[in-house]
């Protein structure tokens, strides 16, 4: 699994349309925000790359085998 972390428009969009449209790597983004609603779906950790604007503190579930 490769994380993408970065800056909010910092251009991490435009390379998961790359990786998507020239290789065929799909993705999953991982939510951002105060709003306890905005949680990350079940099967987030089915995709080889994930979006984020979030620390590594604050992604849950904080499970340390989770490479990151």
């Amino acid at each position: 699994m490769m994380w993408i972390a970065s800056y909010p428009r910092s251009g991490n969009t435009f390379l998961r349309i790359v990786l998507s449209e020239v290789y065929g790597i799909e993705s999953s983004e991982y939510p951002v925000g105060p709003n306890k609603a905005n949680k990350p779906g079940d099967n987030y950790l089915d995709y080889e790359v994930i979006k984020t604007h979030s620390l590594p503190s604050q992604i849950v579930p904080g499970d340390k085998a989770i490479p990151a």
